[in-house]
């Protein structure tokens, strides 16, 4: 859906996220000033006291960066131009684009892991809970969430989709990546597809936005109101209207786990699992979760 209307839905989404963000966090900074005993990013169990001033321009920065570019790119069509003598453009999931994509994470996440633990000092396994769980631990408590999130998610978004979305819309359009998916048959291209979804975006993606951007919300506001504000911002820059609210509601998930084990590498797992059980579908019925 890359159309002017599913942009403007988009920007005015995460619009009203930033703003609910900005208020918050100085309902918050209130409260703690007339109650300053009262350690609200302390309930739960992710640790966040590790986060400062710092972090949260960093996670103010990203938003607003996201805030604009989503206006800039409102109208604007993404289909493919055609090029002198007929040659259409490279297509957008060719393998030089996604391995360019699965560098730029990595470094991303390198630069960011850099800044934390080297300038900022910050122990990353205390911070993120790495050492909490082995690897059976992490695999059951990714098991248990996950497992009744799908249902919740299943049954929740083809409730609104049947409704709400396609009375009100019309017929949804898939994920351009999920087109590319279900109608490649090039094994290098389903490998790719396979380590970016399944290894590269569960790991950069939950450092992000549980770890990173879940973490400075709690430190300068409470759990709930970091789940939400992030959950939001997590649906919303995926940049398809239709799966707004089912990535809405497994970021939650997400977060929950999160905060009920402390350990980030539960929703990483959890997030590996969905996007396996999601790509097998595509390559086996055409259609995702």
């Amino acid at each position: 859906m890359n159309d002017p209307v599913s942009d403007q839905v988009l920007f005015d989404l995460l619009l009203l996220d930033a703003l609910a963000i900005g208020i918050g966090l100085l309902v918050f900074a209130v409260l703690r000033v007339i109650h300053p005993l009262a350690r609200w990013e302390a309930r739960g169990n992710v640790y966040s006291a590790a986060f400062g001033w710092q972090e949260l321009v960093l996670v103010c920065g990203i938003v607003s960066w996201m805030l604009i570019s989503l206006g800039i790119g409102r109208g604007e069509l993404t289909a493919p131009s055609e090029l002198p003598g007929g040659q259409n453009e490279e297509p957008l999931f060719s393998p030089e684009n996604l391995l360019t994509g699965l560098i730029f994470q990595g470094v991303l996440l390198t630069i960011a892991l850099g800044f934390l633990s080297g300038v900022r000092k910050i122990n990353l396994s205390e911070a993120f809970g790495l050492g909490r769980f082995g690897v059976t631990g992490v695999f059951g408590w990714a098991i248990i969430v996950l497992l009744p999130a799908l249902a919740i998610i299943a049954g929740a978004t083809t409730w609104f989709n049947h409704v709400i979305f396609e009375p009100a819309w019309g017929a949804m359009e898939p994920q351009p990546v999920v087109e590319a998916i279900a109608r490649e048959t090039s094994l290098k291209m389903k490998i790719l597809f396979a380590v970016s979804a399944v290894v590269v975006a569960p790991v950069c993606e939950e450092f992000f936005f549980r770890g990173l951007i879940y973490g400075v919300f709690k430190r300068y506001g409470e759990r709930i109101f970091a789940n939400v504000a992030s959950s939001l911002f997590f649906a919303v820059i995926h940049g398809h209207v239709p799966s707004v609210l089912p990535l809405c509601l497994l970021a939650v998930a997400l977060c929950l786990a999160y905060e009920m084990t402390g350990c980030l590498w539960v929703p990483v797992v959890m997030h590996a699992l969905f996007n396996a059980l999601n790509l097998g579908l595509v390559w086996t019925t055409g259609i995702e979760l």
